[in-house]
């Protein structure tokens, strides 16, 4: 799997899409706006998998 961050501007941050697991990525002064996650599940052996999305803002968890 890999996670894909796209900021209120469309740019894409692609941390998150690196051979180590868990997938992770840190956004310094992030934009303001709606930012989207994108899990791109590109190599799930038997067709599926779960996963899990936590958000934190200043080091506490808010999703």
């Amino acid at each position: 799997m890999d996670m894909i961050l796209v900021d209120p501007n469309l740019n894409q941050n692609d941390d998150g899409a690196r051979l180590n697991s868990p997938e992770a990525a840190t956004v310094v002064n992030p934009t303001p706006g709606t930012w989207q996650v994108i899990i791109d599940g590109f190599d799930i052996p038997a067709g599926s998998d779960t996963f899990a999305l936590r958000v934190t803002l200043d080091g506490k968890l808010v999703k």
